[in-house]
């Protein structure tokens, strides 16, 4: 495993000059030495074909739609849900990031009565403070936040908790801050990493022999170099005796990491595989970077990883690059929505699946791709977590 660009990357060439000396050597030497080189080098053979069909396996089963999200959701108590003339208020750290999530936190909410107001972070801390106070200041009901560190804004969440604002931080690690009777968190380091870690068996299932992969990643907090580091990890298992270069960037960086990742193609040329951490943020820098290395082309090159946007689908869909692993806006909305009401009426929390479809050639097609179907479940199956939360929250 390498890190770009302090180590500088192995060549397969020189790999293979020395394995073709290694061979020679052993021609000249006893015959039983032969053997024994022979039989390691067939066994390594057999552990990477055994990697590349257990891999396929996994995503193929990703491929198809979803019949049913597998879900345990208790009721809450009769009337707890009726919040009419109640004020919600949604702070995403950008409107752009999240438009999706909050089309589906409004439809999920609607039932209840409630009127759901958005505040725009902008990905500006002291915006996204600005929204915290306000909200503390107008007395709302609730507060959804949507990928707000406590890192960066923990005076907005003092301020919450100071006025007794029931407040409920979604897509978002609790990164160390405890949480209290009006704060909780529902993580996104378990779905990440798992659409991630799917990402990684798709590198591995279209592998004819050990690659060399770039993996591009997002190090803008410890949760993210941390998952980011756990599915390095995950390639080195599942992948045995493959490349990877770790390309680091930040979401205030994304404009260089099309040249990073072409500096990268063009100093090794063994590179035949890239995968981001966000395809939605870092979906073009791919593209670009692989255009502006002019080594390579597109075809040579298979490109992918995880997202959720249409944007993101679109590439995929023209061929610019190859897969997606599909994070459902629809089911984040609506779980982060769950999550809010059990903290509003004093339930206990509970764990949510992870909800994702991984989309190439093979299926794109299978698909429309429309804005209006990108808020809702369309592109991943049936909905029935729609009825499971509804009945839960005495609505359905």
């Amino acid at each position: 495993m390498k890190q770009s660009p302090l180590t500088p990357p192995r060549s397969r060439a020189l790999t293979r000059t020395l394995a073709a000396l290694a061979v020679a050597a052993c021609a000249a030497s006893m015959l039983s030495a032969c053997s024994g080189a022979e039989a390691a080098q067939e066994g390594s053979s057999e552990d990477f074909a055994a990697a590349v069909s257990a891999a396929a396996d996994r995503v193929d089963s990703l491929k198809g739609p979803i019949d049913e999200v597998a879900l345990d959701a208790p009721a809450l108590p009769a009337g707890a849900a009726d919040l009419s003339g109640k004020t919600i208020m949604v702070i995403p750290l950008a409107t752009t990031i999240f438009a999706n999530v909050i089309d589906a936190i409004d439809a999920a909410l609607a039932p209840t009565g409630s009127a759901l107001t958005v505040c725009d972070g902008q990905a500006q801390p002291t915006e996204i403070v600005n929204c915290m106070n306000n909200a503390a200041t107008l007395g709302v009901a609730g507060v959804i936040t949507l990928a707000v560190s406590p890192e960066v804004a923990s005076t907005g969440y003092t301020a919450l908790e100071k006025a007794g604002i029931p407040t409920l931080s979604g897509w978002q690690p609790a990164e160390g801050t405890a949480e209290t009777d009006t704060l909780r968190f529902v993580d996104s380091s378990t779905p990440l990493q798992t659409a991630l870690s799917s990402a990684v068996d798709y590198t591995v299932s279209t592998a004819t022999s050990p690659r060399s992969t770039i993996f591009v990643r997002l190090a803008d907090s410890g949760t993210t170099t941390r998952i980011s580091d756990d599915v390095a990890s995950y390639y080195e298992k599942v992948c045995p005796g493959c490349d990877l270069v770790q390309v680091d960037t930040t979401s205030a960086r994304v404009s260089d990491a099309a040249s990073a990742i072409s500096a990268q193609l063009l100093v090794d040329d063994q590179v035949d595989s890239i995968f981001a951490f966000n395809l939605d943020t870092l979906g073009t820098s791919i593209v670009d970077g692989i255009g502006s290395a002019g080594t390579v082309s597109a075809a040579d090159l298979e490109a992918g990883g995880q997202g959720g946007s249409i944007q993101t689908l679109q590439l995929v869909s023209q061929g610019a690059l190859d897969y997606v692993v599909l994070q459902s806006s629809d089911f984040m909305g609506w779980s982060i929505s769950d999550a809010f009401l059990r903290l509003y009426t004093d339930q206990a929390a509970i764990e949510y699946p992870t909800v994702q479809r991984l989309f190439d050639s093979e299926n794109i097609g299978e698909i429309t791709l429309d804005a209006a179907q990108a808020s809702s479940f369309d592109w991943f199956g049936t909905p029935t977590f729609h009825e499971t939360f509804l009945s839960s929250w005495g609505l359905g």
